[in-house]
Parts: structure tokens; sequence; C-alpha cells
């Protein structure tokens, strides 16, 4: 399972990734747990800055990097007054409708962010090697800014 921030957070919220079909309810599970609950542990991205690197080399992971993780559960037990659903099927399916919406957003406003930043990139590029003065180019940022 993958999880963005995971190093850094207090507990972990697991739930559900896609829908479940009828039939499938022993998969239907979503719980929170503290993340120093015995058997559960992190394995952490590391980060691709490197502290000796001037912010220069590494505009982004210098000040933006997130913190991906991978989490593995080694026979975790979960106490009943942490799960959230457990074989509900209809209640499983309804946690995605209902978080949809949050995970578009934050996917998209993390996306659009990193394609301004390539953008800018891209365009500092085309200036300092003089192809921002070609008129493909000038029509190209004339539509899009």
């Amino acid at each position: 399972m993958l999880s963005t921030l995971a190093p850094v957070a207090n507990e972990c919220c697991i739930g559900p990734y896609f829908p479940r079909k009828p039939g499938k309810e022993d998969f239907v599970l979503a719980f929170q747990i503290p993340m120093n609950t015995p058997g559960f542990s992190i394995l952490a991205r590391q980060t691709y800055y490197d502290q000796g690197q001037p912010e220069f080399d590494r505009p982004l992971t210098s000040r933006f990097d997130e913190g991906d993780a991978i989490l593995v559960f080694e026979e975790v037990f979960v106490p009943d007054d942490r799960l959230v659903v457990n074989g509900d099927l209809e209640a499983y399916n309804s946690m995605i409708r209902l978080g949809v919406g949050y995970t578009a957003i934050q996917a998209t406003t993390r996306s659009t962010m990193k394609l301004r930043s390539l953008t800018g990139l891209a365009t500092a590029i085309a200036r300092a090697n003089g192809r921002d003065k070609t008129p493909r180019f000038q029509a190209a940022s004339l539509r899009h800014w």
C-alpha cells in the first residue's frame, strides 16, 4: 500500500481503493491505526534531495518533496473500536464515492503544480537558447498564458 506523508503521520487511515463486488465481503475492510502499532512498519522512499547539494540543483525536492512510503502489515491486530467498515459492502463502496472528490482535487492540484514547474523550466530553457523568439513559440505562449 502506498501512502504519502506516512513517515510524519500519527495515525493511518486504511480504506477502500476501488469498489468491491458482491461476494467479496471478506475483502471489505476500512480502519484507523496508530503508526506505532506492533507489526505495522513503513518503508519510506529516500528523498531525492541531498542536503549537501545547492538548492539550485534540486529546485523542487529541496522544498516540496513528498514523503512517499509503502506500508507493511505483518500480523497486525486491529481492535474492533478501530474498525470503520468490516464486511459491509454498501458502506465500503459508499466511502469511495465520498472520497473521490477529495482524491481528485488533491491529485489534480499536485499535478497542476508539477506541470506549471515543468512549463516554467521549459520556458526558461527556451529563453536561454533563444527559441522563445520563434513565431511558433510565441504563438503557443499566447494561447496558454
